[in-house]
């Protein structure tokens, strides 16, 4: 790889575009901001576009970057790309002491080079459950010729580590050295060179076509060596890691990685439906014997140790405890496995258990202390045993089935794992974690009680699949604020218990809720919210430069209040009950639920937000759950931020404030001590109401609402200024929409809009009656507006009279 110091951009220098921001190589390259996995038709706007119209739409479907490490050894991020869930790609000139995915640190134990291609193949200690291996061209090298093919490969995708340079034009400016942080970038054209002995062992560099608008960040610098890029490949219809930088650029061969993975494997064992003893050196079913290495007082190597796969079912009984070091257990698909000690607590270790799709295996062994079980695979494993060591669940599904806690810690990470709670017995809620892009907590129709839901990001969910209802306490210690931006589903009540917190115990759900059970708080404060979108942050000192070159956009923090793209989260529940609670509702959330509040106080559109800090990096050193929380405020401009409510409200002596916000289908219900407030909103109704005291400012009322049924407003007192108030007058007097002021009508301004609704011709000779107020009202309290049809804009017949002591319009 060339090393450069100078400013002059060098032949092979990793520079990016100044064409876009710089926080745009940063996001890219972490899946952050736009660049979420699997989101297409990303616009991208250049520094110098001051229009709608982007510059470039990424319509492929963004990579997952999580195959590619966090850290390796002391190498920094983005210098290796998990192929297989124990083997990552790098370059062979790489060292590779360890490497990080997500929040577990893997030893590297084999390195299988190839020094012509400079490219190797590097085993690890433990199956990886925070990503899915990424996908390699599948015949190659015959597709490598394919790349300039543009019918087939027209896009191309990189990111790495290595010295970063910005591009000025004829001048490259140095911003960081190598593995400070990453960048990526998008190409269109590569240019594939050098056979060498019958292999293609790279291409000359990553460019863009002339004109193009692509963020280009295609080329490299010193410390960028192993880093991955990857290529769509339309005929498979997905993103495929083509090679690794070595120079320029190395291809990865299939054939070289199989070739490792056999190295690493005993021969095949075939059960099928038998019962074997698993013994010192082979695995006997009377018949056949398999033999197995692993680690004893004579074998400390793990690089010795192998995989072993397993075929058609049966059952095994350990003869001794098993240390099987980096090997680890394979299972076929659809098949139903048991493994047990044949005497005694005999004890089974090693990289883990990937269990093929619709297979079971039963589990009744525990594991040692101070390591973790991993788990992987779209089976299933059945835990009978208690365990002193812990569990790490990447993918497919584990029951929990015993009759003590079964592991002392489960993590639950990569996003694709699930946890069933078939014992509650088997588990403690406090030893569960989220990990990275967390994984699935089903309750099972069991109920649980946590301090705190331990979540790392959004991906914790926590589920009731059962019919039968769970309920789920969530009880801190200790905490003036706890915020969970995790979700719940399913099944679920959520009791907020709020008696073990300080100060102003606040309770901030801005994840995500969909259950069809009732939450539950009686004092504190409750709130609903969005979240900033998270981006990609670097210390202060590369932004300082950047910022004396002129590109200001890199963030400090990786979420700020004043941000103004924000993620909408929806909460939905059947209900809420708030006794003495202050319910918050701020932007970019949407709460659908009916509320039954006592003693409480209703906040719609508040600009109270929180933000935790630690979001993504909540998980310490020895398992140490931190948040780092900073309160502030932030104020929806665009009606897509503003906070949504769905549902009922019943208030007893809770005042209601809608402020900014918007009532989408609401219906409300206050006693004399409740009054509300809506000022700069919008309500449209889904049922009668009936309110004691009505503020209004600058909000229009639409009566009849989104599911165009009639209702009736009724308001004690109603103080009304600049309001818009949209009643339905469909075909007969009786089905129209009516507000009814019941004792006094203050204010000015408002105006009555009639809606005619669908084309229906009006039947009968009825008046009808669109409002009602006291007989002393003025009688130009409401004017009519305009009404706009599709034969044009008319002003109806309209008039005010007094019937039965009352104003009526």
């Amino acid at each position: 790889v060339i090393v450069s110091v100078a400013f002059v951009p060098p032949a092979n220098s990793s520079w990016v575009s100044n064409k876009y921001d710089y926080q745009v190589y940063l996001d890219l390259a972490e899946n952050k901001g736009a660049f979420q996995p699997g989101r297409t038709n990303i616009p991208l706007y250049s520094k110098d576009n001051h229009s709608n119209v982007p510059d470039y739409i990424m319509s492929f479907p963004m990579p997952d970057f999580s195959s590619v490490n966090q850290y390796i050894g002391y190498n920094g991020p983005g210098v290796g790309v998990l192929l297989h869930p124990q083997f990552i790609g790098t370059a062979a000139h790489v060292g590779t002491p360890g490497i990080k995915f997500g929040d577990t640190v893997y030893k590297g134990i084999t390195n299988n080079y190839d020094k012509s291609v400079d490219q190797q193949y590097l085993r690890l200690s433990k199956m990886v459950v925070e990503s899915a291996p990424a996908y390699m061209i599948p015949s190659a090298p015959n597709d490598f010729e394919e790349l300039n093919n543009k019918l087939r490969f027209p896009l191309f995708s990189r990111l790495g580590s290595g010295t970063q340079y910005l591009d000025m034009g004829a001048y490259g400016y140095r911003i960081a050295g190598g593995y400070a942080y990453l960048t990526g970038g998008l190409a269109d054209n590569i240019d594939v060179f050098n056979q060498y002995n019958g292999k293609w062992t790279g291409w000359q560099g990553v460019i863009g076509n002339p004109g193009n608008n692509l963020p280009n960040s295609g080329n490299v610098t010193a410390g960028d060596s192993g880093s991955p890029f990857f290529g769509w490949d339309k005929k498979m219809h997905r993103w495929e890691v083509i090679g690794a930088v070595s120079g320029t650029y190395t291809f990865f061969y299939p054939q070289l990685l199989d070739k490792a993975i056999s190295e690493a494997r005993e021969p095949d064992i075939f059960l099928n439906g038998k019962t074997a003893l698993w013994e010192t050196s082979t695995i006997n079913d009377g018949v056949n014997k398999w033999s197995w290495q692993g680690i004893d007082n004579t074998n400390k190597s793990l690089s010795a140790t192998k995989n072993l796969y397993l075929y058609g079912g049966g059952d095994i009984f350990l003869t001794q405890s098993v240390n099987q070091g980096a090997g680890g257990l394979y299972f076929d698909n659809k098949q139903q496995y048991s493994f047990r000690s044949a005497a005694g607590h005999l004890f089974w270790t090693g990289s883990g258990l990937n269990i093929g799709e619709g297979t079971t295996v039963n589990w009744y062994l525990p594991g040692v202390i101070n390591d973790n079980l991993h788990k992987i695979g779209m089976g299933t494993l059945v835990v009978k045993n208690s365990s002193p060591g812990g569990i790490k669940v990447g993918e497919g599904l584990v029951r929990l089935d015993s009759d003590t806690e079964a592991f002392s810690k489960v993590y639950i990470t990569g996003g694709k794992g699930i946890v069933s709670i078939d014992n509650p017995d088997a588990f403690s809620p406090d030893n569960i974690y989220f990990g990275y892009r967390g994984g699935v907590l089903d309750l099972n129709g069991h109920d649980a009680e946590f301090k705190l839901i331990k979540a790392e990001d959004g991906g914790a969910i926590i589920t009731n699949s059962s019919q039968l209802l769970s309920s789920l306490t969530i009880k801190p210690e200790n905490l003036g604020t706890y915020v969970y931006s995790g979700h719940i589903t399913g099944n679920i009540n959520i009791d907020n218990d709020m008696s073990g917190m300080t100060g102003n115990k606040e309770r901030v759900f801005n994840g995500g809720l969909n259950t069809t059970g009732v939450l539950t708080q009686n004092s504190g404060a409750l709130s609903f919210q969005g979240q900033p979108v998270v981006h990609a942050v670097i210390d202060q000192r590369f932004i300082n430069t950047l910022n004396s070159y002129g590109d200001k956009s890199v963030y400090t923090e990786q979420q700020r209040f004043e941000q103004p793209d924000w993620e909408t989260h929806t909460f939905e529940l059947k209900g809420i009950n708030a006794d003495s609670v202050q319910v918050n509702l701020a932007r970019n959330a949407v709460l659908n639920a009916d509320i039954y509040a006592r003693n409480s106080a209703l906040n719609f559109g508040s600009a109270s937000v929180w933000i935790d800090k630690l979001l993504g990096n909540a998980l310490k050193k020895n398992d140490d759950y931190q948040q780092d929380l900073k309160h502030g405020e932030s104020v929806a401009i665009e009606d897509h931020d503003k906070a949504i409510f769905r549902g009922s409200i019943h208030s007893i002596n809770s005042p209601l404030t809608v402020e900014n916000a918007i009532l989408d289908g609401a219906s409300v219900s206050t006693d004399m001590n409740s009054p509300v407030l809506m000022n700069n909103s919008r309500w449209s109704l889904s049922a009668d109401s009936d309110i004691s005291q009505l503020l209004l400012n600058n909000t229009p009322v639409y009566l009849s609402g989104s599911n165009n049924a009639s209702h009736l407003l009724n308001v004690d007192q109603l103080t009304s200024n600049n309001n818009v108030f949209v009643v339905s007058s469909k075909n007969h007097a009786k089905s129209s929409d009516s507000l009814n002021i019941k004792n006094v009508a203050n204010g000015t301004g408002n105006q009555l809009k009639i809606d005619l609704g669908i084309a229906n011709p009006w039947q009968g000779n009825d008046d009808v009656v669109l409002a009602s107020a006291p007989a002393t009202t003025a009688h130009d309290y409401f004017s009519l507006e305009s009404v706009s049809t599709d034969i044009g804009t008319y002003l109806p017949y309209f008039s005010t009279k007094i019937v039965e002591g009352k104003r009526i319009w």
